[in-house]
């Protein structure tokens, strides 16, 4: 299987990129390092003919660097591509295991891996749907909604059939608005429970509502709330029903961080902002 993987590196730790790709190396035919950053890192401990390195103007977005990701693996004659963030460190015989699900499954599908928790010794939930989560176990596999990109891989011919990543998204809900537009080509996203990445413990969270707020930075707050509320009103591949939990869930996620926000006026102006830009998302469409 002639695969490639695509790694989107933004302002990152050097030492845990090199662990994602000497994790990647003896596993594919050759790793796509996309730089989003103007930023010149010196990424010279990376030189290897197996390794292409794409130095971006500026951060367009991993949409956008993953589209020029793939199109340039693609271009160098991969048939399959590996999505991988800069510091998911991958098990052996992750590629090959892969390998042995397309031969009973299929090319018309995308496959993700599960996440193991090691302090619950247990996967993370998959969406089965936009209100339900399942944990899969033993040998099952999960016909999901939608997967995080991180592991995620597919054939050329599903890009092609599909469309690239979302760029005007950025950032936040690029994968799953991928795999939502897939289902309605005819193309599954398959979660293999047997397969497993170790889930990279750390970020921290305050529950409020019920819900766990995972804390992030301002920016990513924006685009999360942008995107959710913006895929919730024009999404064309979600059901009605799908939106209206799309939207409710960003709308107790805006009123979540309100609450734990400790400059609230700082944080209403951001989720103003990321509303109205939302509806000028929608206006373009």
């Amino acid at each position: 299987m002639n695969i490639s993987a695509i790694i989107v590196t933004y302002n990152p730790n050097l030492s845990q990129l090199q662990k994602c790709v000497s994790s990647l190396l003896p596993q594919v035919e050759k790793i796509i390092i996309v730089k989003n950053s103007s930023e010149k890192l010196d990424f010279s401990e990376f030189q290897n003919e197996k390794i292409i390195q794409i130095q971006l103007e500026k951060n367009f977005g991993i949409a956008y660097a993953q589209n020029r990701g793939i199109e340039k693996a693609i271009a160098e004659g991969a048939e399959w591509v590996l999505l991988s963030d800069q510091d998911t460190v991958f098990p052996e015989n992750y590629v090959s295991n892969f390998e042995k699900k397309i031969k009973i499954f299929g090319k018309n599908k995308i496959y993700a891996p599960t996440f193991f928790n090691e302090v619950k010794k247990q996967n993370e939930p998959v969406s089965v749907s936009m209100s339900k989560s399942v944990i899969p176990s033993g040998n099952e596999v999960v016909k999901v909604l939608h997967a995080i990109s991180s592991g995620m891989i597919f054939c050329k011919e599903v890009f092609q059939k599909i469309g690239g990543m979302k760029e005007e998204l950025f950032i936040d809900y690029v994968d799953f608005e991928f795999c939502w537009r897939a289902k309605k080509f005819g193309i599954d996203t398959l979660c293999f429970s047997d397969i497993s990445i170790q889930h990279q413990l750390g970020d921290s969270y305050k529950k409020v509502l019920g819900k766990k707020i995972t804390l992030r930075s301002d920016f990513r707050y924006f685009y999360m709330l942008r995107n959710g509320f913006y895929l919730s009103k024009n999404c064309e591949y979600l059901s009605d029903c799908e939106k209206s939990t799309l939207h409710k869930r960003t709308l107790i996620f805006a009123i979540g961080i309100l609450l734990i926000s400790k400059n609230k006026l700082k944080t209403l102006n951001l989720v103003k902002n990321a509303i109205c830009e939302s509806r000028i998302i929608g206006d373009e469409k």
